[in-house]
């Protein structure tokens, strides 16, 4: 039972029986939780780019206006000259 709860919780273990070990586990939590959330961040905004959508055209379901194929709108995401002659 209290292995249960130290794997799933070990933030409050932490505040049970304050350790070095204890603190390790909690960090490591937080980081696979962190790890966790950047990789549905990542899936989330790379589909957005493939489908060449704004993230309110996503929301509100208006459809994919600038959508040209997958092959074509990661042509015109690597093409960004533009970015390169605003820092000049």
């Amino acid at each position: 039972m209290w292995a249960i709860v130290r794997l799933l919780l070990p933030g409050v273990w932490l505040l049970l029986e304050p350790c070095i070990d204890t603190l390790y586990a909690f960090l490591f939590s937080i980081n696979v939780i962190g790890c966790l959330f950047m990789s549905v961040l990542i899936y989330y905004y790379t589909n957005l780019l493939m489908t060449n959508t704004t993230t309110h055209e996503n929301n509100t379901r208006k459809g994919q206006k600038y959508d040209q194929g997958r092959n074509q709108n990661l042509k015109v995401l690597d093409s960004l000259d533009w970015l390169v002659e605003l820092k000049n």
